[in-house]
């Protein structure tokens, strides 16, 4: 078989998961973390850019039926692509305080729950109440889009809260006092004084909620996702948006039917509680971080591999065997990748293609793997477009193509995630360039041409970003950049990883 058209049938998948939702079921991975996720067992996922967390959300929301079976309903709080609906509250919207977030987040739950009660025509007397209440107050429109009803949410907190704020977002009834054509106001805080007007809480809406959902045998997960790029031109109110969200989920740990299902970058989080802290943090225990082990890795890329039928008559086996077998798995990768030369005949293919995308961190993460496979199956098929052939060795990358896509996930690795992501590292990281991947805090003291005390601490947040990678001992610290930014920046490297 003509290893060129092996290699034209074969697909590594997209690097982003919302680009590959329709295949997300035969791709995905169920690493340790993510059963713990379906089986119920964690609420908040953390995880660096590229770790897969927004593959699991759209496993979560894709698996829906089957979730359902289960009594679970699966409740996005996020388009999947595009634009987040969030951004109205960054783009259109009044800023909002951290007050106005703690009322936020529960009236938008209770809005996505109460449309869930009408989907699947729950009609106990809790779900009516409600359903009904939020129809009345006007915040439950039956033309349902996540983007209309959040913007419908935000408006009447801000009415409730900061009526001078609203501007015309919403037209009072100068007889009772409501927005024009509501029956009933909902409140934030509960109170036993007489009022001229029916008034219902969110508490008790949700109250009520939880009891609809236990009558039914049912449980509400709520998901959040993409809440990295939600606030991205705005860090002060990331930061009052994401404080709020969590301590609503703590609020909201009274329930046994209504869970959070939050997915967030790690270094968000830990940026955010670096400076103030989270006192609240001790008690959020459903927690993990995504840790990419080196047999999830194989099974992901061999997944990708074996939807090719051409893959396995070239290498004469099948799909449910190589699914199978890790063994089975990496004899495969073996295979297909080109021994590289200079690396010892008896070293580890698999370690040698996770060296090249660990950060400092040692973790290897999906985004940077996919990367690199597709970027050397183009190159690969470029050069024997070049060489109008193929050789007669059994691997369908060789050495050459892969050295020369490193170089391609190195650079977008660099500008399109380090870059933009942390821009303020930027000036620390340029001086570097064309400089020893090994530095010692004297020479970056040297390059930066700062303070020995700020010397360390920026190299401690480097270390922290998976940039540096820490080498010595404490009481002289040392850092190298790990292989993965080498090339971008044009720094020396040896072995089979230089070109």
């Amino acid at each position: 078989m003509n290893k060129k058209d092996v290699l034209e049938d074969v697909s590594f998948g997209e690097r982003v998961a919302e680009d590959e939702r329709k295949r997300l079921v035969d791709y995905f991975v169920r690493t340790r973390e993510a059963q713990s996720v379906i089986d119920g067992l964690v609420d908040i996922v953390y995880g660096p850019k590229g770790a897969g967390k927004s593959a699991l959300y759209g496993h979560l929301v894709q698996d829906g039926a089957a979730f359902e079976q289960r009594g679970i309903l699966v409740i996005p709080c996020e388009q999947p692509l595009g634009e987040t609906v969030f951004r109205d509250l960054v783009n259109q919207l009044p800023q909002p305080s951290e007050q106005d977030l703690r009322y936020l987040w529960p009236l938008y739950f209770a809005q996505l729950i109460a449309h869930e009660f009408r989907k699947h025509s729950y009609s106990d007397s809790d779900a009516r109440y409600v359903t009904r209440n939020l129809e009345d107050a006007k915040l439950l429109p039956r033309e349902f889009s996540l983007r209309g009803l959040l913007r419908t949410a935000f408006t009447y907190v801000k009415y409730v809260v900061t009526p001078e704020s609203v501007e015309g977002g919403i037209e009072v009834d100068p007889y009772t006092g409501l927005p024009r054509g509501a029956t009933v106001k909902i409140t934030f805080e509960d109170s036993e004084a007489e009022r001229s007007t029916p008034q219902v809480s969110v508490r008790s809406l949700l109250a009520r909620a939880e009891r609809a959902l236990a009558a039914h045998r049912s449980t509400a997960w709520l998901l959040l996702d993409r809440l990295d790029v939600s606030f991205l031109d705005d860090p002060a109110l990331e930061e009052v948006a994401l404080r709020a969200l969590f301590r609503v989920y703590l609020d909201l740990k009274q329930h046994d039917h209504i869970r959070l299902k939050i997915f967030l970058r790690s270094d968000i989080w830990e940026r955010i509680t670096r400076t103030k802290g989270f006192p609240e943090g001790s008690h959020i225990t459903r927690q993990i971080t995504i840790k990419w082990q080196r047999s999830y890795l194989v099974n992901l890329l061999c997944r990708r591999l074996v939807t090719s039928d051409r893959v396995c008559r070239l290498y004469q086996t099948t799909r449910s065997q190589v699914q199978a077998s890790i063994t089975k798995q990496e004899q495969l990768l073996t295979q297909i990748i080109e021994h590289p030369p200079g690396l010892p005949a008896d070293a580890d293919i698999v370690d040698w293609l996770l060296l090249g995308i660990r950060d400092g961190t040692k973790q290897a993460a999906p985004r940077e793997l996919i990367h690199l496979m597709n970027e050397a199956r183009m190159n690969q098929l470029a050069l024997w477009n070049l060489e109008e052939g193929t050789d007669d060795s059994s691997h369908l990358i060789s050495h050459r193509a892969l050295l020369e896509a490193h170089r391609e996930v190195s650079r977008t690795r660099l500008e399109q995630t380090l870059y933009t992501e942390y821009r303020h590292v930027k000036s620390l990281v340029t001086p570097l360039h064309g400089e020893n991947p090994q530095q010692s805090l004297p020479s970056l003291q040297r390059l930066w041409d700062k303070p020995i005390e700020e010397t360390q601490d920026s190299a401690t947040l480097l270390c922290d970003l998976g940039f540096f990678e820490p080498i010595g001992k404490p009481a002289s610290p040392s850092y190298q950049v790990p292989i993965l930014y080498r090339s971008a920046l044009e720094m020396p490297t040896t072995g089979s990883w230089s070109a």
